[in-house]
Formats: structure tokens, C-alpha cells, sequence
């Protein structure tokens, strides 16, 4: 497990199996496992991971990322004079 990990655990769960779910949020299949896992945690039977997955290509996510930047720090892409 990794420290960005959206963990859901199962308070009093010891040797049960670990579960570890890339969903998109928002999409309708993600909603329909999402709420079958967050189940078994209920009923203590797993630990649930989440981890984020972007159906974007990274390149496409990275321009989105510097637009953002430039929007929110103008001079932060621009060159020292």
C-alpha cells in the first residue's frame, strides 16, 4: 500500500484479503463496484483500496495541468529577463 492510498479498512479485520480497485470517479461502473466493496468492508471481510485512473492520456492530463498553472500563476512559465 502506498501513502496516497484511499484506504478503507476494516476496523477489527486481520487476515482478510486486500482489495485494491483503479476506478475513474463518476463513471457508472466505478459507483457499482465502489459500492459492492465499501459492502464486504461493512461486513468486515476486506480492506478496500482506491487508487485513481484517468481514462486521459498522461500527455493530455499534463497540458491540462500546465494551462491550469498558467492561469493561476502567469508569470510562473515565463522566462527570467
Amino acid at each position: 500500500m502506498y501513502e496516497f492510498d484511499h484506504q478503507f479498512p476494516c476496523v477489527a479485520c486481520t487476515n482478510v484479503p486486500v482489495v485494491i480497485l483503479y476506478g475513474q470517479l463518476g463513471t457508472a461502473k466505478f459507483a457499482i463496484f465502489h459500492s459492492t466493496l465499501l459492502e464486504l468492508v461493512a461486513n468486515e471481510e476486506i480492506v478496500y483500496i482506491f487508487r485513481h485512473f484517468y481514462k486521459v492520456p498522461f500527455e493530455v492530463l499534463f497540458v491540462l495541468v500546465v494551462i491550469v498553472c498558467a492561469l493561476c500563476r502567469p508569470n510562473l512559465l515565463t522566462s527570467p529577463s
